[in-house]
């Protein structure tokens, strides 16, 4: 874990999960593919390859909310509606992106609220307002649905490699995707238009807003950790932008990504 603000270690992955592990809370079964918190912390769910399964806990006291779920095929995604007490999207290896109700979640002889795609989704992401569900996928694009009518929202957002990772801004105005291919890209949701880009040389695996939206963290195949300030007085960047467009919040991004202390130069 990283405190973004500094560009500092807060904990070792060993560190966080020492207690879990010694005192037996997470039996999982299958391997953990994915993991989300919501938002106030409360519930854990986790979902599994090999043995297809979700399951849910509180984290108040570890007990079982939701029992494991059989869901036919791996997990690769999961994300919780915006203060939903427990709305669920859940994506798979068969392009499958499922909504799932409150907690515990059943599987009936009707079919769950679904959108369907032509390839794995490899990452998925609810705006902050709920309103509008993307998602990342193997065919090399990404695509917007919208969450209550489970519409497809076009245009289709084309990209040179699979898309490992998507994020929305605070704002829900703009979506952020990354692909195997190394492109790092800011769209804007209405017009489809690309606002901004960020080439890599090498593979990213995740991409992610941080400090309000100003910034971009992205993670590389090579395991190198990456930070870029984006926006500058809230200015939406235009296409073909070449310069850096920073806002100043007391920190700088060096030239490998680091971010430092401000120096007001």
């Amino acid at each position: 874990m990283w405190d973004v603000a500094r560009g500092t270690k807060v904990h070792e992955s060993k560190d966080l999960c020492k207690g879990l592990a010694e005192d037996g809370a997470l039996d999982v079964p299958g391997m953990a593919m994915r993991m989300e918190f919501d938002a106030a912390g409360r519930r854990l769910v986790v979902g599994t390859q090999e043995w297809c399964t979700l399951t849910m806990w509180r984290t108040a006291d570890w007990q079982f909310i939701q029992p494991p779920l059989m869901m036919g095929h791996s997990v690769a995604d999961l994300c919780f509606m915006p203060g939903s007490g427990g709305t669920l999207w859940s994506t798979d290896f068969l392009g499958q992106c499922i909504h799932y109700d409150r907690p515990p979640y059943r599987k009936g002889l009707d079919p769950l609220p679904h959108v369907k795609l032509n390839a794995p989704v490899l990452d998925a992401a609810v705006s902050p307002d709920g309103r509008w569900f993307a998602a990342g996928a193997m065919n090399r694009k990404a695509l917007i649905f919208n969450a209550e009518t489970f519409e497809f929202s076009p245009p289709v957002l084309e990209h040179n490699g699979e898309v490992t990772a998507v994020d929305w801004s605070p704002d829900g105005r703009r979506l952020l995707t990354a692909t195997a291919a190394g492109e790092v890209n800011v769209w804007d949701r209405v017009t489809g238009r690309r606002v901004y880009a960020w080439p890599q040389e090498k593979a990213v695996v995740q991409a992610a807003f941080a400090l309000g939206g100003s910034c971009i963290v992205i993670a590389q195949m090579d395991g190198k950790l990456l930070m870029r300030e984006v926006y500058a007085g809230g200015r939406r960047p235009e296409a073909g932008t070449a310069a850096l467009l920073e806002k100043l919040s007391g920190y700088r991004v060096g030239a490998e990504g680091q971010l430092l202390p401000w120096r007001g130069e």
